[in-house]
C-alpha cells in the first residue's frame, strides 16, 4: 500500500508509530519483522520506536526479531521513508547500526534527549532525502559541535 507523506500525521515523541498500526503497516512496520513496544518495553527503551515531527522521521530504536535480522529490514525501512521525502533521525544508534549509517552518507550530530534526565546530548545520526524531494528547512543538517 501506498502512503505519502501528506498522509502521515505528526506524531511527535508523544505517540509512537506502532508495530502492526494502519501507518506502520504502510511503511513495512510488521510484527513478523520488528519488535513492537509494549508499555514495559517503552520503560527499558527497547522495542521498536519511530515518530514524525515535521518532515522529520526520529527512530529511537528499532528492534528486528533475531530471525529476521541481516536480511536489510532495517535498510528497506530507511529508503521508504526517504522515498517519502522524510529526514531521518537515528538517536543514539548501537556502535554496529552507528556503523552501518555512517556508510550510507549519515551525519553525525547531537542533540538533547528530552527522555534523559536531566536532558543530555545524545549521538544523532541524520540524512536527509534525496534532493529531489521538498525538505523543510527546520530539519536541515547541521555539523556536529
Amino acid at each position: 500500500m501506498c502512503i505519502t507523506r501528506d498522509q502521515f500525521p505528526d506524531t511527535t515523541p508523544v505517540t509512537p508509530i506502532e508495530v502492526d498500526s494502519e501507518l506502520g503497516l504502510k511503511i513495512g512496520l510488521t510484527s513478523k519483522i520488528f519488535v513492537p513496544t509494549s508499555r514495559r518495553a517503552n520503560e527499558l527503551g527497547i522495542g521498536t520506536q519511530l515518530y514524525r515531527k515535521g518532515d522529520c522521521m526520529y527512530i529511537h530504536n528499532v528492534e528486528i526479531w533475531k530471525t529476521e535480522r541481516e536480511k536489510g529490514h532495517f535498510i528497506r525501512l530507511l529508503e521508504t521513508l526517504w522515498d517519502m521525502g522524510f529526514t531521518i533521525k537515528v538517536f543514539d544508534p548501537t556502535d554496529r547500526t552507528y556503523e552501518e549509517l555512517k556508510l550510507r552518507g549519515f551525519i553525525e550530530t547531537h542533540e538533547q534527549d528530552p527522555d534523559s534526565p536531566p536532558p543530555a546530548l545524545v549521538i544523532v545520526m541524520v540524512k536527509e532525502p534525496p534532493p529531489t524531494t521538498p525538505i523543510s528547512s527546520s530539519c536541515k543538517v547541521s555539523p556536529a559541535s
